[in-house]
């Protein structure tokens, strides 16, 4: 387990072990504060992750380990319950016989278990499980038809049938007697009419504050930040307040994509307004091929590889020895998300509303692309099964009000499952922070009334009267600053309509009609720079040629590289199936090529 958890360097592993139990936690060097173990006379706790605001915790040990045992012993697992912050807990009691695993309230954390037939083993990282020799490697098909539509598996499987992600805010309990138990001890909760209604300027006031608060309590004075800057609200909203309160910390700002990118355009006239350094990162054609087999070796699958780009921020990461990143994770959902706003403003139709949201989730493959690209045998065990589980948790939502079902689901899915990566995948490099993820800020935000929410409406309000001097620049959905005037609205109105006309869109407008919101270009990476990674990993797989009509993918892969038509989301969908395969099938996860800008493995 050891030699597959460690593949960053600088690292340090610490062990507690008896003839009945054994722990491993492995960390980097740099940061002893976000992994340990420690033990007093009646058990051995083990924590990795971050926990906010655990030093106003009464009886405070000299680490946050000890801190957390004293928790225990005063207040039992009560204790942790209340814990703010982003963490796994692993708990051994030495006189009951009782293991227990702890996850925090969201399940950022990713932890993951298999019983066999006497114990239980468990990891961060199912790579580390799954060399043991009792392990069979079932395939769960569900996942894999689950990750086809989405881009991520749904609940708490993986692509393994035997290997469970533990939920969010669960206490797992094991002993050889009982088994495997698990109790949920916190869900989200919702806004309702009992709340008491403020006005729109104090829940202006109450966002900066708790804002404020949560970066304090998550950044030092001595960090060396790394801060990703986008032309979206979270970002921007971030920078807006480090420059806002004056926190001492040296930032650096980095924006990745292509030059015409509007993420890069305004995240640098951001930087620039707040006087902070920035950096472009482009994303070249290359990138599936030169990170795509990396980036699900450290998801081991979980995430759609189009998202490797990511990996191209280590070598900055590194170069500018920044020890923070500072992320925008689980804003947008909290403020308002417009994701589903038009068909939630006035719709009381439940199923219509799933509907809607499953087809803006199954952005890859709907059940019709299903039925004609996998094996019809597969296909029609699986019809309707993904459909099924969304519709399942919206219902499952402690609330009636279809605009918190909407977020509960997405929430407990999309965000949990899939958008979490912006966390974990700096998680093997450096410290990762995200403001918007404290506790009191989601309590926060969850009660704001949903009229105040509903297409950020509060969110923007806030930007642009207390941090104007990122409201200035443009936002990406609108292209104007979150604090233009009607005026400027309606000329921006008659220009767009001007650079239409192709005289104006090839001569002054030319720069204009460049810009897009496509920061990728992967449909371009896979035609060009990676075609023959790309290739080589698809056709004629064997492994795909079990789920999957392969005629039918060979067709779709060759007409995307003619550009007879663009479906990059389903090519690269197959491309982390057949690289996971490869690496956890054939390879067991044991290791990983080397690729640019990482330490050895």
């Amino acid at each position: 387990m050891w030699q597959r958890l460690n593949h960053t360097s600088p690292c340090v592993k610490e062990t507690y072990h008896t003839d009945e139990t054994a722990i491993l936690v492995v960390r980097l060097n740099n940061y002893t504060f976000n992994g340990s173990i420690t033990e007093d006379e009646n058990n051995v706790l083990a924590f990795w992750g971050y926990i906010w605001g655990i030093e106003d915790l009464e009886g405070i040990g000299s680490s946050v380990e000890q801190s957390l045992l004293r928790l225990y012993r005063d207040e039992g697992l009560n204790g942790f319950c209340k814990l703010n912050g982003r963490f796994i807990i692993a708990l051994w009691d030495k006189n009951k016989k009782i293991f227990r695993l702890i996850s925090d309230k969201y399940g950022f954390c990713k932890l993951f278990y298999w019983i066999s037939s006497d114990r239980i083993i468990f990891a961060s990282e199912y790579k580390a499980i799954i060399w043991h020799e009792e392990f069979r490697s079932e395939i769960d098909v569900t996942a894999i038809s689950d990750f086809m539509s989405l881009g991520y598996s749904l609940g708490d499987n993986t692509f393994f049938e035997n290997i469970k992600l533990l939920p969010p805010a669960s206490i797992l309990t094991f002993n050889n007697d009982c088994g495997v138990s698990i109790e949920r001890y916190w869900d989200y909760n919702f806004y309702s009419d009992s709340d008491v209604v403020y006005l729109e300027n104090d829940y202006m006031q109450q966002f900066i504050e708790y804002l404020r608060k949560a970066i304090s309590r998550q950044i030092r004075n001595d960090d060396v930040v790394g801060l990703p800057l986008s032309g979206g609200l979270d970002s921007r909203t971030l920078a807006g307040m480090f420059y806002k309160t004056g926190f001492k910390v040296d930032i650096n700002c980095f924006s990745y994509g292509h030059t015409h990118n509007l993420d890069v355009v305004y995240g640098r006239k951001i930087a620039k307004n707040l006087g902070y350094r920035h950096t472009f990162i482009p994303i070249e054609s290359t990138y599936l091929k030169i990170f795509a087999e990396q980036f699900v070796w450290l998801t081991e699958g979980g995430v759609n590889c189009l998202n490797a780009h990511m990996l191209s921020t280590y070598s900055f990461i590194k170069s500018n020895k920044i020890d923070t990143i500072v992320t925008g994770f689980l804003g947008d959902i909290l403020c308002g998300s417009l994701m589903f706003s038009k068909i939630l403003i006035g719709n009381n139709n439940d199923e219509e509303i799933i509907n809607y949201i499953y087809d803006k989730y199954a952005n890859l493959m709907k059940d019709i692309d299903k039925a004609f690209y996998m094996q019809p045998h597969v296909y029609e065990n699986l019809k309707g099964v993904t459909f099924e589980k969304v519709r399942k948790k919206y219902f499952n939502c402690p609330s009636n009000n279809r605009y918190h079902r909407a977020r509960y689901l997405g929430l407990h899915e999309r965000q949990r499952r899939y958008t979490s990566f912006n966390l974990y995948i700096f998680d093997f490099i450096s410290k990762v922070i995200s403001p918007f993820l404290d506790l009191s800020f989601v309590q926060f935000s969850l009660h704001v009334p949903p009229n105040m929410q509903i297409m950020q409406n509060l969110y923007k309000k806030v930007i642009v009267k207390y941090l104007p001097e990122v409201a200035s620049v443009p936002h990406n959905e609108t292209r104007l600053p979150l604090n233009a005037s009607w005026i400027r609205k309606g000329l921006h109105w008659r220009w767009e309509r001007l650079v239409r006309n192709p005289l104006v869109e090839a001569t002054i407008g030319r720069k204009y009609a460049n810009m897009n919101d496509d920061y990728l270009n992967t449909d371009v990476a896979i035609k060009t720079g990676s075609r023959d990674f790309v290739i080589q990993h698809i056709r004629n797989n064997p492994f795909l040629a079990e789920y999957f009509n392969m005629d039918r993918i060979h067709h779709l892969l060759d007409d995307h590289m003619e550009g007879k038509i663009n479906e990059y989301g389903k090519i690269t969908a197959l491309l982390t199936l057949s690289l996971w395969h490869k690496l956890f099938i054939e390879e067991k996860g044991f290791k990983c090529e080397v690729k640019e800008g990482f330490d050895k493995v």
